[in-house]
């Protein structure tokens, strides 16, 4: 299990999907399932988390994979889950 961290792109959208508010993540390429990355909730004005979906492709099939979350003092960790592949990730995580 790697901290990626400081890899990952999060993009905030103040549109809405599902009621909540979206965070977007892309992870870098050589994410795997086991990987975790860190968010401060307060950074998207959020306190809670409302769903999260992981994407992988390889440019041209697309496989809904299932992250998993935990939320301890505001911050919200993310394990990538999913397959085992190395490669990169889009997460989708909704916040209120």
């Amino acid at each position: 299990m790697t901290d990626i961290t400081t890899t990952v792109i999060p993009k905030f959208s103040a549109n809405k999907l599902g009621g909540a508010k979206v965070i977007e993540v892309v992870t870098p390429a050589t994410a795997v399932s086991t990987d975790t990355f860190n968010l401060l909730l307060s950074d998207f004005a959020a306190s809670t988390v409302v769903y999260a979906l992981g994407f992988t492709s390889d440019g041209s099939i697309v496989v809904l994979e299932q992250p998993s979350t935990a939320v301890s003092n505001g911050v919200l960790t993310v394990t990538i889950g999913g397959t085992a592949v190395t490669s990169m990730r889009t997460i989708l995580i909704g916040v209120q």
